[in-house]
């Protein structure tokens, strides 16, 4: 199983066994430089691979940190990163990570993923305005979905914000459509170990036919996890 790539705010050191190649974009005098990774202060990144790992204890990881302390990060870090997951080889990218407007650079290196069967998960508010890279085609969007219990999927068919929806709640405790997310790259992780499930049309058909709902979502009770699991998730 090739590691899977997480663009986000770090990884703790606990994960460091986890952790195949790691690598630090930052803004400096208005170019995207490289350097040394540092503790993930917003704790973020930690969560999301902390819930893809619950779900592939298997999984290993490239670690591109973008975020900052405030859980900011420019249109020209996120593309430096995706370039860098490009060159890697990396088949599966996960970004719990949203941007409000469109930037055509982006675009054309989602694309790229697209048309190399790769696979590209990324979160995005169950309300509001679109964000991107959630927004393009042939990305993996995800969002919040209160009927799921861990493990759980939705497809949404058709919902103009997501394409699917998942437990809300982390490996960590926090909440937020960014969790979901993981919790989808997750489900993704473990199909391709368990099943062999590969590349992208693959994971469409699997996500599709197995989801567990199918549907706009109606107001239910959040489903938390059962008492034998700890989890937690982040926005």
């Amino acid at each position: 199983m090739k590691p899977i790539g997480v663009v986000d705010s770090g990884a703790p050191l606990l994960q460091a066994p986890w952790l195949v190649e790691q690598r630090r974009f930052v803004m400096c005098h208005g170019k995207v430089v490289n350097e040394a990774v540092v503790e993930d202060v917003l704790g973020h990144g930690s969560a999301v691979l902390q819930t893809i790992q619950y779900h592939c204890p298997q999984a290993r990881f490239v670690n591109a940190q973008v975020l900052d302390g405030q859980g900011r990060c420019q249109v020209e870090q996120l593309a430096a990163a995706l370039e860098w997951m490009l060159a890697l080889g990396v088949e599966h990218v996960h970004l719990s990570v949203g941007l409000r407007r469109n930037d055509d650079a982006l675009q054309a290196l989602c694309q790229r993923f697209f048309d190399e069967n790769k696979i590209l998960v990324a979160s995005c508010p169950a309300m509001g305005e679109a964000v991107f890279p959630a927004n393009y085609p042939g990305v993996f969007s995800a969002t919040g979905d209160a009927r799921c219990a861990i493990g759980e999927w939705s497809w949404f068919q058709g919902y103009h914000l997501a394409e699917y929806g998942a437990q809300v709640r982390a490996v960590d405790g926090r909440l937020g459509s960014s969790m979901a997310a993981a919790h989808l790259s997750g489900v993704i992780a473990a199909a391709v170990k368990q099943q062999g499930v590969r590349g992208r049309e693959a994971v469409e058909r699997y996500l599709q036919a197995n989801a567990h709902r199918q549907g706009a979502q109606k107001r239910e009770p959040l489903r938390a996890p059962n008492s034998t699991q700890s989890k937690q998730e982040i926005s």
